[in-house]
């Protein structure tokens, strides 16, 4: 056994020797290029001499700062002599960047019209993540809710979101399917057309208590669904009937900001969610009662 595992460590030594020296010797081949360049064409800006010798083929940063300092021992000036940059750009990335948009990175105005370019492109816009149910999300929030008493919950979807926005209304089922089971009453509507419902997963409450600890304990289901429940300040209801005391409104679905994003919007700068912040306290104090 000690015999085949040091054959193996020795192999995996190897390796990684081998793959180090044929990085090395790639962004050797690159500086000897771009000293060959620079100097045949009297170039003092090194950068766009490295640029035309192929580094932004390299595959990593560390290879682009062995090519940089190859440049430097051959006494032609640093190619990033008075550069900078920000925001997690590295100078190989850069450079990619520059031959995508075919960009000649020959002075400093040309860089940082580069950096500029980079951080200004526009975005793709991002597809939002399915929202669905697991069933361990499933199980944490019976555990959760199981044998608390909480107030009545309607659950509503825009008009027509069986066929228009089949997403949302199989999401609604879901829930509905699992708070039923942690034992909660739930009745269920589809009002309003699209443009008038609102998007993403609203809760609407009447402020009272009880509605305001059951509101929060579903605040919280919501969210072990990976899924943010926003508080709203009216709701979408039928001019005929009673409204609703809690009204859970789920709309199209929208795209999920970083957790860290959330967490500032939510706890920092939503005034209405200043208002839960002592009925979700008050609600783990009720469940643990």
């Amino acid at each position: 056994m000690r015999a085949k595992s040091y054959r193996k460590t020795a192999t995996t030594g190897l390796t990684g020797k081998l793959n180090t020296q044929r990085k090395s010797g790639a962004a050797r081949r690159v500086a000897n290029e771009a000293i060959r360049v620079a100097r045949k064409n009297n170039i003092s800006f090194t950068l766009y001499a490295l640029q035309n010798a192929g580094v932004g083929t390299l595959d990593t940063e560390d290879e682009f700062q062995t090519a940089r300092e190859l440049i430097i021992q051959s006494n032609l000036p640093d190619p990033t002599k008075d550069l900078s940059l920000m925001g997690g750009l590295t100078w190989l990335k850069l450079v990619k960047f520059a031959n995508e948009k075919e960009i000649a990175l020959c002075n400093k105005v040309a860089v940082y019209d580069c950096i500029h370019s980079f951080f200004t492109q526009p975005v793709q816009p991002r597809q939002p993540t399915r929202r669905t149910i697991t069933f361990d999300q499933e199980t944490k929030i019976i555990d959760r809710l199981k044998g608390l008493k909480l107030q009545p919950v309607w659950i509503t979807t825009a008009l027509r979101a069986h066929e228009d926005d089949p997403e949302a209304y199989e999401y609604a089922n879901q829930v509905k399917r699992v708070l039923s089971r942690a034992g909660v009453t739930i009745n269920q509507s589809a009002l309003g057309l699209g443009t008038l419902f609102p998007s993403g997963v609203s809760i609407f409450v009447k402020h009272h208590l009880y509605n305001e600890i059951t509101a929060a304990a579903i605040i919280d289901a919501i969210r072990l669904t990976g899924v943010e429940c926003k508080t709203a300040q009216r709701q979408v209801w039928s001019e005929h009937g009673a409204e609703p005391e809690i009204n859970l409104m789920i709309g199209k679905n929208e795209i999920t900001p970083p957790l860290e994003v959330l967490r500032m919007v939510i706890f920092q700068r939503s005034p209405i969610s200043k208002s839960y912040r002592g009925t979700e306290t008050c609600w783990q104090v009720y469940r643990s009662a």
